[in-house]
């Protein structure tokens, strides 16, 4: 749950395209068997990933801006666990959106990290990033504690966030499985 809201305050910090990629998302104790357990509400726009598309290259065709700044934001946070179910599209305005951060911030050892997205991006956009990109790479270092993730985050999950950010200043992404 702390990672939803950890990647949403990281998107929420580097500002367009990424705030709105990303659904916000805050703790909040969450009544059930125990009231007072903690739990994550996000504010998930869009819809599923409908049966339409074949591929991850027709989603990435799809939104070609969206799906790239996805990818870049999947390869910083190490996103483990980017599937069809945790994809949403405005299919009016033609755009993606990204929820389910809980397998994110993968460190050294973890399972491998998969976003279809990122492998998108490596075969059918450019890798380098742009100059939003690597504004928001300074911003997480600037920011003196990796936008809240540093304080959030185990310290583990926490330094391999940061390695992946100054491996990013090549700059280009990370393929699959970058730690």
């Amino acid at each position: 749950m702390l990672h939803e809201a950890i990647a949403w305050r990281i998107a929420r910090e580097f500002g367009h395209p990424f705030d709105t990629l990303v659904a916000p998302c805050v703790l909040r104790a969450i009544g059930g068997i125990d009231p007072m357990a903690p739990g994550a509400l996000s504010a998930i726009h869009g819809k599923p990933l409908r049966q339409g598309f074949a591929t991850w290259q027709d989603v990435f065709n799809f939104d070609r801006a969206g799906c790239a700044s996805a990818a870049f934001f999947d390869s910083l946070i190490g996103q483990q666990d980017r599937n069809p179910g945790n994809v949403r599209f405005d299919y009016q305005a033609r755009s993606c959106r990204l929820i389910d951060h809980g397998y994110a911030f993968a460190r050294h050892g973890d399972p491998i990290n998969i976003s279809p997205l990122v492998g998108c991006r490596a075969q059918i956009a450019d890798v380098r990033l742009d100059q939003p990109e690597i504004d928001a790479l300074h911003m997480l270092f600037s920011s003196g504690d990796l936008c809240a993730a540093r304080d959030g985050l185990d310290p583990a999950r926490a330094a391999a966030l940061e390695r992946r950010a100054e491996s990013m200043l090549q700059p280009t992404i990370l393929p699959e499985g970058g730690f």
